[in-house]
């Protein structure tokens, strides 16, 4: 990289001249050799097919509809968690829905737990203690 003396202007690669002042370039530095400057161009990646173990959004959207299904969505869910190669998305997705799905059972048995013994206890009749 050459700067020029008179105006400051970074040269490019081979000239003579600034193009900006008109001074002449000056002499390069013998310790530095002269690097190409990668020709500018678009620095993105065309449209690549999706990898083999990822799922789209279309994808995930079915996974989920069929999960909600009440006992064969908990069937698919597990089958698909638990069986070797296939999709790994597909296989992460059941296995988060397989935990979610045992985890709302599970609150779901403690709140019906609670509701029960307050249910037992609100049909029990008042009793006069040794206090009254």
């Amino acid at each position: 990289m050459t700067f020029c003396d008179h105006c400051g202007l970074l040269l490019p690669v081979g000239a003579d001249r600034c193009p900006r002042c008109g001074a002449p370039a000056p002499a390069p530095f013998a310790g530095a050799p002269e690097t190409e400057v990668p020709a500018p161009g678009p620095r993105y990646r065309g449209v690549q097919p999706p990898a083999a173990n990822t799922l789209t959004t279309g994808g995930y959207f079915l996974y989920l509809c069929l999960f909600g299904i009440p006992v064969v969505g908990f069937i698919l869910a597990l089958v698909f968690a638990f069986r070797r190669g296939g999709n790994r998305a597909r296989k992460r997705l059941a296995r988060a829905a397989v935990l979610y799905m045992l985890l709302l059972v599970g609150v779901l048995a403690v709140l019906y737990v609670i509701a029960g013994v307050a249910a037992f206890l609100a049909a029990q009749p008042l009793r006069a203690g040794p206090w009254i």
